[in-house]
């Protein structure tokens, strides 16, 4: 009986992912974990826990650019007039976002130093990229 609890559990908690669009990122040792996901209006959001303690508050990813100086001068011509309402709408990369692919791996690696205190350096990662 106490099997099927954590078989219905287990389930629980990779489905729960799936339906919100969220995802779950954990180092090799276990230690670290980071979720990223999608906010209500499409902006990209991550937290980061160390041995189950927050260390990043959620937070949101995104890049908010400068409006072009209709006057600016440039080292290229662009093709068409300049129009700065239509600019500043395709230069939102704050929200908007959709997932549509993701992808995880895993790298292990141990590489021998020229020089320094250790002998060896174990580069050991687990990776997720989000299309």
């Amino acid at each position: 009986m106490n099997s099927m609890k954590h078989l219905i559990l287990a389930g629980a908690m990779v489905c729960i992912p799936l339906l919100s669009n969220a995802q779950q990122l954990v180092s090799p040792d276990g230690n670290l974990v980071m979720n990223f996901g999608l906010t209500s209006n499409g902006a990209p959001s991550y937290d980061l826990y160390y041995k189950g303690k927050p260390v990043i508050k959620t937070s949101t990813l995104g890049l908010e650019l400068k409006k072009e100086d209709p006057n600016a001068q440039t080292d290229f011509q662009l093709s068409g007039p300049k129009k700065i309402d239509g600019l500043e709408a395709k230069a939102n990369l704050m929200t908007g976002f959709t997932v549509t692919d993701t992808q995880t791996s895993s790298f292990d690696e141990t590489w021998t130093p020229v020089w320094g205190e250790e002998s060896q350096i174990r580069n050991h990662y687990n990776e997720l990229a989000v299309t």
